[in-house]
Protein backbone atom coordinates (compact mmCIF):
# COMPACT_ATOMS: atom_id res chain seq x y z
CA UNK A 1 0.00 0.00 0.00
CA UNK A 2 3.05 2.57 0.91
CA UNK A 3 4.57 2.12 -2.31
CA UNK A 4 1.24 2.99 -4.17
CA UNK A 5 0.84 5.92 -2.43
CA UNK A 6 4.26 7.14 -3.22
CA UNK A 7 3.50 6.00 -7.04
CA UNK A 8 0.65 7.90 -7.30
CA UNK A 9 2.07 10.79 -5.13
CA UNK A 10 5.49 11.79 -7.74
CA UNK A 11 3.18 10.87 -11.47
CA UNK A 12 2.33 14.27 -11.46
CA UNK A 13 5.95 15.42 -10.83
CA UNK A 14 7.50 12.90 -13.14
CA UNK A 15 4.77 13.89 -15.90
CA UNK A 16 5.65 17.22 -15.81
CA UNK A 17 9.43 16.94 -16.16
CA UNK A 18 8.36 14.63 -19.10
CA UNK A 19 6.39 17.16 -20.97
CA UNK A 20 9.34 19.60 -20.28
CA UNK A 21 12.00 17.32 -21.56
CA UNK A 22 9.54 17.37 -25.22
CA UNK A 23 10.89 19.90 -27.73
CA UNK A 24 7.94 20.67 -30.47
CA UNK A 25 8.88 21.06 -33.85
CA UNK A 26 8.51 23.97 -35.03
CA UNK A 27 4.71 24.45 -37.27
CA UNK A 28 5.20 24.25 -41.23
CA UNK A 29 3.80 27.87 -42.00
CA UNK A 30 5.07 29.21 -38.81
CA UNK A 31 7.85 31.34 -41.12
CA UNK A 32 6.76 33.67 -44.41
CA UNK A 33 6.69 32.23 -47.77
CA UNK A 34 5.47 34.12 -50.49
CA UNK A 35 3.24 31.18 -52.87
CA UNK A 36 4.90 29.06 -55.55
CA UNK A 37 3.26 30.80 -57.87
CA UNK A 38 4.63 33.92 -57.59
CA UNK A 39 7.29 35.39 -60.25
CA UNK A 40 9.53 37.51 -59.03
CA UNK A 41 8.36 39.91 -62.23
CA UNK A 42 4.91 39.80 -61.15
CA UNK A 43 5.74 40.32 -57.28
CA UNK A 44 6.41 43.15 -55.05
CA UNK A 45 9.67 43.14 -53.64
CA UNK A 46 11.37 44.31 -50.63
CA UNK A 47 15.50 44.70 -49.80
CA UNK A 48 16.89 45.79 -46.50
CA UNK A 49 20.07 47.53 -45.88
CA UNK A 50 23.06 47.17 -44.22
CA UNK A 51 25.20 50.46 -43.22
CA UNK A 52 29.20 49.84 -41.70
CA UNK A 53 29.83 53.12 -40.60
CA UNK A 54 33.31 52.22 -40.00
CA UNK A 55 36.19 50.03 -38.78
CA UNK A 56 34.98 50.77 -34.96
CA UNK A 57 31.50 50.71 -34.51
CA UNK A 58 29.12 47.36 -35.66
CA UNK A 59 27.32 47.40 -38.66
CA UNK A 60 23.60 48.72 -38.99
CA UNK A 61 21.25 46.15 -40.69
CA UNK A 62 17.89 47.52 -41.55
CA UNK A 63 15.66 44.78 -42.86
CA UNK A 64 12.55 43.25 -42.93
CA UNK A 65 11.14 41.20 -40.26
CA UNK A 66 7.97 40.10 -40.61
CA UNK A 67 5.31 39.57 -43.34
CA UNK A 68 1.42 39.37 -42.60
CA UNK A 69 2.56 38.21 -38.71
CA UNK A 70 4.53 35.11 -39.81
CA UNK A 71 8.26 36.44 -38.92
CA UNK A 72 10.94 35.62 -41.92
CA UNK A 73 13.44 32.95 -41.33
CA UNK A 74 17.17 33.87 -41.14
CA UNK A 75 15.61 37.60 -41.80
CA UNK A 76 18.95 39.82 -40.57
CA UNK A 77 21.15 37.32 -42.29
CA UNK A 78 18.97 37.78 -45.30
CA UNK A 79 18.50 41.34 -45.17
CA UNK A 80 20.17 41.98 -49.03
CA UNK A 81 17.92 39.36 -50.37
CA UNK A 82 14.72 40.69 -51.87
CA UNK A 83 11.31 39.50 -50.66
CA UNK A 84 8.28 38.66 -52.56
CA UNK A 85 4.72 39.83 -52.08
CA UNK A 86 1.36 39.37 -53.42
CA UNK A 87 1.11 42.60 -55.72
CA UNK A 88 -2.64 44.14 -55.03
CA UNK A 89 -3.03 42.78 -51.44
CA UNK A 90 -2.63 44.02 -48.09
CA UNK A 91 0.23 43.08 -46.44
CA UNK A 92 1.22 43.60 -42.55
CA UNK A 93 4.98 44.62 -42.64
CA UNK A 94 7.24 44.51 -39.65
CA UNK A 95 10.80 46.27 -40.83
CA UNK A 96 13.82 45.69 -38.02
CA UNK A 97 16.82 47.90 -36.96
CA UNK A 98 19.86 46.43 -35.55
CA UNK A 99 22.90 47.74 -34.05
CA UNK A 100 25.47 46.02 -32.35
CA UNK A 101 23.06 45.13 -29.06
CA UNK A 102 20.55 47.95 -29.72
CA UNK A 103 17.21 46.48 -31.81
CA UNK A 104 14.09 48.51 -32.56
CA UNK A 105 10.86 47.03 -34.81
CA UNK A 106 8.09 48.87 -36.45
CA UNK A 107 5.27 47.44 -38.57
CA UNK A 108 2.11 48.98 -40.91
CA UNK A 109 -0.15 47.82 -44.30
CA UNK A 110 1.18 48.37 -47.61
CA UNK A 111 -0.64 47.45 -50.52
CA UNK A 112 2.17 46.93 -53.41
CA UNK A 113 1.77 47.30 -57.78
CA UNK A 114 3.15 44.40 -59.63
CA UNK A 115 6.55 44.55 -60.53
CA UNK A 116 7.31 47.29 -57.68
CA UNK A 117 10.64 46.90 -56.10
CA UNK A 118 11.17 48.77 -52.87
CA UNK A 119 13.95 49.01 -50.38
CA UNK A 120 13.78 50.47 -46.66
CA UNK A 121 15.30 53.26 -45.45
CA UNK A 122 16.20 54.29 -41.99
CA UNK A 123 17.35 57.27 -39.91
CA UNK A 124 18.30 57.50 -36.86
CA UNK A 125 16.95 60.23 -34.71
CA UNK A 126 18.50 59.97 -31.09
CA UNK A 127 20.98 57.36 -30.76
CA UNK A 128 20.66 54.50 -28.54
CA UNK A 129 16.56 55.99 -28.07
CA UNK A 130 14.40 56.56 -31.45
CA UNK A 131 14.78 55.99 -35.48
CA UNK A 132 12.79 56.12 -38.15
CA UNK A 133 11.53 53.82 -40.84
CA UNK A 134 10.15 54.40 -44.27
CA UNK A 135 10.07 51.99 -47.61
CA UNK A 136 11.68 53.73 -50.87
CA UNK A 137 11.40 52.61 -54.56
CA UNK A 138 14.31 51.12 -55.10
CA UNK A 139 15.39 52.43 -58.44
CA UNK A 140 14.71 56.54 -57.84
CA UNK A 141 14.94 56.69 -53.89
CA UNK A 142 11.72 58.01 -54.04
CA UNK A 143 9.89 57.82 -50.61
CA UNK A 144 6.87 55.13 -51.17
CA UNK A 145 5.47 55.06 -47.90
CA UNK A 146 5.49 57.89 -44.29
CA UNK A 147 8.49 57.49 -41.66
CA UNK A 148 7.18 55.53 -39.14
CA UNK A 149 9.28 56.15 -35.38
CA UNK A 150 10.13 52.99 -33.34
CA UNK A 151 11.90 52.94 -30.31
CA UNK A 152 15.52 51.14 -30.45
CA UNK A 153 16.65 49.69 -27.18
CA UNK A 154 19.23 47.17 -26.14
CA UNK A 155 18.23 43.44 -26.12
CA UNK A 156 20.45 42.71 -22.73
CA UNK A 157 21.68 39.87 -24.04
CA UNK A 158 19.00 38.10 -25.42
CA UNK A 159 18.47 37.52 -29.21
CA UNK A 160 16.92 39.99 -31.43
CA UNK A 161 14.05 37.21 -32.06
CA UNK A 162 12.45 37.35 -28.54
CA UNK A 163 11.49 40.63 -28.72
CA UNK A 164 9.42 40.43 -31.86
CA UNK A 165 8.53 36.36 -31.36
CA UNK A 166 6.52 37.61 -28.47
CA UNK A 167 4.83 39.85 -30.71
CA UNK A 168 3.32 36.83 -33.35
CA UNK A 169 2.28 34.35 -30.68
Amino acid sequence: MARTFLVWRFAPLAGALLAACHTASPAPNAFYAPPNALSPGDAVSIVGTKNDPSWLNANEYIYLWGVDRKPIAEAQGHWNTPTLLTPSVFHHLDLAYRWGMQFGSVGFDLVGRPGQRLAIECEVLETDKAAQMWLVDAATGEPMTEKYVMQIRPLGGVSAAKPIFAYYN
